[in-house]
């Protein structure tokens, strides 16, 4: 896998990435690149000449891991979004991959349910925030909205830049409401 490269005679470990299911990819203002590994429950993070910069995540609940990535949102290049269609939430990275925290729209789609707080910070605690939500999607404002798409309610869920949840649309019969 790894054989040692010598350019202007200095040495660099290279290897290359195997993707097992890669699903989604994002690039940042910089060109890095950021794939989605389903499978492996992995993010991989590449400059824009394809060289490998680091591996994130692997399967589990704590704070850089995940049950089933299946999107990524690079968009500001500072603030890095991963949705997790397994766990039901969005983890919010800063740039190199620091964990801030998660975000998740609750256990039942209600109005009620909507306007309780739904940050999330890991550790002890983690498993008591998995969600009936199936994230599929995850896109940002450059001024931090964040929008998701939930398949399991065909419903768009749009927090703010504080991270609170302000509007839930879509398509589940239901009437389209405005969370206050």
């Amino acid at each position: 896998f790894s054989q040692p490269v010598v350019i202007d005679s200095i040495a660099f470990e290279s290897f290359q990435v195997r993707f097992k299911n890669a699903t989604a990819i994002g690039v940042d203002p910089l060109r890095n690149l950021y794939v989605v590994d389903r499978q492996s429950g992995t993010i991989e993070h590449f400059n824009e000449t394809g060289s490998h910069l680091n591996t994130i995540g692997g399967p589990g609940l704590g704070g850089g891991q995940f049950i089933d990535p299946i999107d990524i949102d690079p968009t500001t290049g500072f603030v890095i979004l991963v949705a997790d269609y397994g766990a039901g939430r969005i983890q919010r990275f800063a740039n190199g991959f620091i964990f801030i925290e998660a975000i998740s729209p609750g256990d039942s789609f209600t109005k009620e349910s909507y306007s309780q707080s739904i940050d999330y910070q890991f550790g002890d605690q983690a498993e008591s925030i998995l969600s009936g939500a199936e994230l599929i999607s995850v896109a940002s404002t450059p001024d931090g909205q964040i929008f998701s798409i939930d398949n399991s309610s065909a419903n768009i869920f749009h927090w703010n830049r504080n991270r609170q949840l302000v509007n839930v649309f879509g398509t589940t019969g239901e009437e389209v409401f405005l969370v206050n």
